[in-house]
């Protein structure tokens, strides 16, 4: 029998988790959970779609679960909802907004709740139809690791005392860096889907896509050194899993993130686990200028959501203030 899948393990007891808190909840939204199986969303968007409509028929019916929450939400429901969760409060008590891409996310998932139930007869019209989905007009400036400042990440990993994690720690990092692959995927891929012959790596990522990702010979040899250490000292593991934790099973991405922050803490910017990926695109695109190899080495289905990385650097901007001011 073939072993699970990285992302298949963590799959199966996030969606057992649902589907225990499903038992408590009205039919609607344990059907609703269905429906998005059927339609190969994520795990993590059907946790958190679910999550939302439950959010959403609690305001609906002052706390209490009913079947039919949803019968009589107009779109006016829907503005005065989005309107209550324009703010929230912090661990600290303290009252701070929520940005518009977390609320255009649940009027996402509000979205595809009544188009299902419109679908299915349950309702005539979809109210989200005459609202407006929030959008994120604020400029985002992409954040990343330089080369200088990646060589400095290195150099703290290969100056660190810790001999048995030294090498696990500089594959992660330096393949998140060279591959663009999220660490979501990285923490999930297990030693066999590595082939070291064809310098490949079977992976499944984001949307249950499943890719093939090619890498270079420093990264081989990163990895090389990895396994001879994983062998050598965690041969009895039980998991599989191509990085393993101090606790022999498989690392977390919250590890991984407690990693970035150790190895950058002489960097003065807030590297989190995505800023890997960021880093690769961004990089990759310096030294290229060609957004569909960026494109296509994250992955993306549409060209447009690459274009975050594209943004012209400081740097090229003083460049171009110099050369326009010289020419009056």
């Amino acid at each position: 029998m073939a072993q699970m899948t990285g992302r298949l393990e963590k799959e199966i007891k996030a969606l057992a988790k649902v589907q225990a808190k499903l038992e408590s909840l009205p039919p609607i939204i344990k059907n609703f959970y269905f429906y998005l199986e059927a339609s190969d969303k994520s795990y993590t968007t059907i946790k958190n779609y679910i999550d939302y409509i439950i959010h959403f028929m609690v305001y609906c019916t002052n706390g209490k679960p009913s079947q039919d929450f949803y019968k009589d939400v107009t779109s006016s429901t829907i503005n005065m909802y989005m309107s209550s969760i324009r703010y929230s409060k912090d661990q600290n008590d303290n009252i701070v907004k929520i940005g518009n891409s977390i609320r255009a996310t649940r009027w996402s998932a509000l979205n595809t709740f009544f188009s299902y139930l419109r679908t299915n007869g349950l309702i005539v019209n979809n109210p989200l139809d005459q609202t407006f989905r929030p959008s994120n007009k604020k400029e985002r400036k992409v954040t990343y690791l330089t080369e200088n400042e990646i060589k400095t990440c290195i150099s703290n990993i290969t100056t660190d005392n810790n001999s048995r994690f030294k090498n696990r720690d500089l594959c992660i990092i330096s393949m998140g860096i060279a591959t663009g692959l999220r660490v979501s995927a990285i923490t999930q891929i297990n030693i066999e889907d590595v082939d070291l012959e064809h310098n490949t790596i079977n992976v499944i990522e984001k949307g249950n896509k499943y890719r093939i990702i090619d890498f270079g010979d420093n990264l081989k040899k990163n990895l090389v050194a990895w396994l001879h250490d994983r062998k050598k000292y965690y041969n009895n593991v039980e998991t599989n899993a191509l990085f393993i934790s101090r606790k022999k099973n498989r690392i977390s991405v919250s590890a991984v993130e407690d990693l970035l922050q150790k190895y950058t803490q002489n960097i003065e910017k807030h590297i989190t686990p995505h800023k890997l990926r960021a880093t690769c695109a961004t990089n990759l695109y310096k030294k290229t200028r060609d957004i569909y190899l960026v494109s296509n080495q994250l992955g993306h289905n549409n060209i447009a959501t690459t274009k975050i990385y594209t943004d012209v650097d400081d740097d090229s901007k003083q460049k171009a203030v110099q050369a326009l001011d010289s020419i009056i």
